[in-house]
């Protein structure tokens, strides 16, 4: 008796493990933890609207500063967080600017000519592109992008618009824990 109760006890002890740090499935470089979730939601996110889908329960977050204008090609980043799957990504919305590409768009930074995909439901893509943007931005470099016409416009010229783009992707990294 005494034996199958300590067998028991141990059996209960040993098999008590906790969860993995980062489920399968989810990229380490977009996972959130409960400390930077909690800084992101009480300090931060008081600067953005918040919208939630009530299917899948993925909050949105958009920067409040943001003017929405369609005389030049914009693309307004919003943080997605996936707080069932401890993930966050970024989704890039281009503006309703008529010469805009719907799926590929052609950007020069630092005069070096880049060919993306544009698909707003693809979160790493944009994610990655996002990324790929803000290293530009803070490395001065000037960021083009060509329309189907093959007129060319620079991106983040207005101050807002490139302060709003940096804010957002800088609050999104530090959410990830890549800042």
């Amino acid at each position: 008796m005494k034996f199958s109760i300590f067998f028991s006890l141990c059996l209960l002890l040993f098999n008590c493990v906790p969860p993995p740090s980062n489920p399968v499935g989810i990229d380490k470089r977009f996972r959130t933890t409960a400390p930077s979730l909690l800084y992101f939601k009480n300090i931060r996110s008081s600067s953005y609207n918040t919208s939630q889908n009530p299917a899948t329960r993925i909050d949105y977050y958009k920067l409040r500063q943001w003017k929405k204008q369609n005389s030049t090609p914009v693309f307004y980043p919003t943080i997605v967080n996936d707080w069932m799957n401890d993930a966050a990504y970024i989704q890039l919305e281009p503006n309703t600017f008529s010469g805009l590409p719907k799926d590929k768009i052609r950007l020069e930074i630092a005069g070096k000519s880049h060919e993306l995909q544009l698909r707003t439901d693809n979160f790493i893509a944009s994610t990655d592109l996002a990324t790929q943007l803000l290293i530009a931005l803070e490395a001065g470099n000037k960021i083009s992008i060509k329309t189907t016409d093959s007129t060319t416009f620079t991106l983040f010229e207005d101050k807002l618009e490139k302060n709003s783009f940096v804010t957002t992707i800088k609050d999104y990294l530090k959410l990830v824990e890549q800042r």
